[in-house]
């Protein structure tokens, strides 16, 4: 006290620094750069970032729409006659499944139908007595490309019909729709590309995938209320599968899905096998034959499947399917299986629209996914406010045409990150879903979550 005291000659007199203290040199503090100099800075820079981004877009895709022009097809005849149909499908095994109503409905009102698309999605309609003929699609190199468009060159339609709705352009699809050999080219929202010469327009932003084939549909004159799908199976098949089909119901359970954020962990397998094993279900692994087996769960067996075909098989003889795909879950909807999909929440591109958050850089984000969907879309003239119609929605598109299904949401990034006790309850509210539609199964209280030794 004496000390800080010290140098005071009264009691009021604050306490003084000594000479050292006032004799010490000022330190050689950074200059500060002024906030806002700093914050324009910052906006200069994402202006600059976002421009250039919009100018290699354009680099990139200016070609292809120029390559559009010149491979365009001349305007279809008005009245002409339709016998020979191309349903271009060169996508994923998913996507041929939804496909099939529309394929049977084509088939019924006396149209030749012919498919394109890749080898996995066209074993999904191998036996399929509808079909005329298939033409295998492969991309995975120019050589290959070139084979594929070589064959299919050799034979003319009367209609073509690409049946995605929302595609990017790309070098190989336009060449493929350009030098096809078809009197009428149509496609879904395609009237900004001149490859194609005819175009439904349709709202694709609230819809099912089914809703697009039933426009196709009413354009050729074909009343259709409904497009349930529809699979076929050999009899080789069906000799291989039915040593693997337990004697009692059994669920079969996907726990992969084709991206990783929808895949399930080992320990969410387990606790699902659980919670089925309670409901007196024995449980079937299906997917690739080395992951489903390096999950090791006692409660599970595996299935072996050779090809798709083999998982069609030994779904049609399935009590209960539980999935992360969609593709399984339009398989088991060709056989309105009791089903339980597992979904991660997606919204629409352009649903939140910079209202939340109205800062510089979210609204030059925002701009930039505009000019970024005309241009890589084929979409230069379009407004802003139409851009919405073009973009689907996962959890409503892509939902399962089944009334025996029921979807199961959750807000995570990530399915492997959802809490074993939200995915237990979850569950169980799934399965008293589905008694209370059928009267099949018993209702259990959620189970302990613990994982068992």
């Amino acid at each position: 006290w004496r000390q800080r005291r010290r140098g005071c000659k009264n009691r009021l007199q604050k306490p003084q620094p000594n000479i050292r203290q006032r004799q010490k040199p000022p330190e050689n503090k950074p200059h500060r750069i002024n906030m806002p100099i700093l914050k324009k800075l910052k906006e200069w820079n994402w202006r600059r970032n976002f421009a250039f981004k919009k100018i290699k877009l354009y680099l990139r895709y200016k070609p292809l729409i120029l390559l559009d022009r010149l491979l365009a097809h001349q305007k279809g005849r008005q009245n002409h006659p339709v016998k020979r149909i191309l349903l271009i499908r060169n996508d994923v095994i998913g996507d041929m499944i939804v496909s099939t109503g529309l394929i049977r409905s084509l088939a019924q009102a006396g149209y030749e139908v012919y498919v394109s698309s890749t080898a996995p999605a066209l074993d999904i309609i191998r036996g399929n007595p509808h079909v005329s003929g298939v033409f295998p699609y492969n991309a995975s190199s120019p050589a290959n490309f070139a084979a594929s468009l070589r064959k299919i060159r050799r034979h003319h339609f009367d209609l073509a019909v690409e049946l995605r709705v929302s595609r990017e352009l790309s070098l190989y699809d336009t060449l493929y729709h350009g030098l096809i050999r078809t009197d009428t080219l149509l496609g879904f929202n395609k009237s900004f590309l001149h490859t194609f010469n005819a175009s439904i327009e349709c709202d694709v932003s609230n819809i099912h995938v089914t809703q697009p084939f039933l426009l196709l549909l009413a354009y050729l004159h074909i009343d259709a209320a409904d497009l349930p799908y529809e699979l076929f199976i050999d009899e080789d098949t069906e000799q291989y599968v039915r040593p693997y089909i337990p004697k009692q119901k059994f669920a079969v359970i996907n726990p992969f899905g084709s991206k990783g954020p929808r895949c399930l962990s080992k320990q969410q397998v387990a606790l699902i096998c659980r919670h089925l094993s309670q409901q007196g279900f024995a449980c079937v692994l299906i997917g690739e034959p080395a992951k489903t087996a390096a999950l090791k769960i006692n409660l599970a067996a595996v299935f072996p499947s050779r090809s798709i075909g083999d998982v069609i098989a030994l779904i049609k003889y399935a009590d209960l399917v539980l999935t992360v795909d969609t593709s399984v879950v339009h398989i088991a909807a060709a056989f309105t299986k009791d089903t339980i999909g597992l979904y991660l929440h997606s919204f629409h591109p352009l649903a939140e629209d910079g209202r939340t958050d109205d800062s510089l850089k979210n609204r030059l984000s925002i701009n930039f996914f505009r000019c970024r969907t005309k241009i890589c879309y084929g979409l230069p003239n379009l407004p802003d406010r139409d851009l919405y119609r073009f973009f689907t929605v996962n959890n409503i598109f892509w939902s399962p045409n089944n009334p025996n299904a029921v979807q199961v949401f959750f807000p995570q990034e990530e399915i492997s990150a959802v809490p074993d006790e939200e995915l237990s309850q979850k569950l169980h509210d799934a399965l008293y879903t589905i008694r209370c539609r059928t009267g099949r199964y018993t209702k259990h209280a959620p189970i302990n979550t613990d994982p068992q030794p």
